[in-house]
């Protein structure tokens, strides 16, 4: 089970686990495309198209919660990081910093970040 819902995610298993989303989501979108110009009457069938809508949306939150955070929270970044992942242009750099930064590697900087706001709070 906590293959499916980690609460850790490593470089690598990140990398391979965004790959399979991608590759998900595009077969996905190819079906939902064939379906409307194939069989135009199954889509015009308010269920269906809820049942597509929700199930993108519980798809966004599987990506979201248990492979953009957990990674994010194993480099040691705050939370608050893990809305800034839906901003378009901040979600490239931080992708790509999920996927180059070792495990810990904000978590000097977190540190640093806490001494400053404190002698500026004082």
């Amino acid at each position: 089970m906590s293959f499916l819902f980690p609460r850790q995610i490593r470089r690598l298993s990140y990398f391979l686990r965004t790959v399979a989303s991608c590759i998900i989501s595009t077969v996905l979108s190819c079906l939902i495309l064939y379906l409307s110009h194939k069989h135009p009457e199954i889509l015009r069938n308010s269920n269906v198209r809820l049942l597509f809508w929700l199930f993108g949306l519980a798809w966004c939150a599987y990506i979201s919660w248990f492979v953009v955070a957990p990674r994010f929270l194993d480099i040691g970044m705050p939370r608050v990081c893990i809305l800034l992942a839906f901003v378009p242009p901040v979600n490239i750099a931080l992708g790509l910093m999920a996927l180059f930064a070792p495990t810990g590697w904000w978590l000097p900087y977190r540190r640093a970040i806490a001494w400053l706001w404190t002698r500026m709070v004082k």
